[in-house]
């Protein structure tokens, strides 16, 4: 049977330390960081709004270190959901040639 100490939040607190925290919101500026190089390096390509997350998300790593770890991953689950939130409405007509087979890939040259 599972121990309750796991669930109880001063459990969590002392698992999840500001170092803990800060690594979490470098890893997803980090991810993000690395999802524009290789944009780059395939000539797809600068997505500014990724880029403008990447960063949100280090100049929030100050308050992430200082809140509760709850507090943090909510700061980075709401940075990235209106990420995906951006895209999705900003990228919609896009999506929808791309399906119909309409137009080729905007990064990709015709001829």
């Amino acid at each position: 049977m599972l121990s309750t100490q796991w669930v109880s939040h001063d459990a969590t607190s002392s698992c999840l330390t500001a170092t803990h925290r800060t690594q979490s919101g470098c890893g997803l500026a980090l991810y993000l960081a690395g999802h524009l190089l290789f944009r780059r390096l395939t000539g797809s390509g600068w997505a500014t709004p990724r880029a403008v997350t990447a960063v949100t998300l280090l100049a929030l790593l100050p308050i992430a270190a200082s809140v509760a770890a709850l507090a943090a991953l909510l700061l980075a689950l709401l940075t990235l959901a209106s990420l995906v939130t951006y895209e999705t409405l900003h990228d919609a007509e896009q999506r929808r040639a791309l399906r119909r087979h309409d137009s080729p890939l905007p990064s990709q040259p015709t001829g």
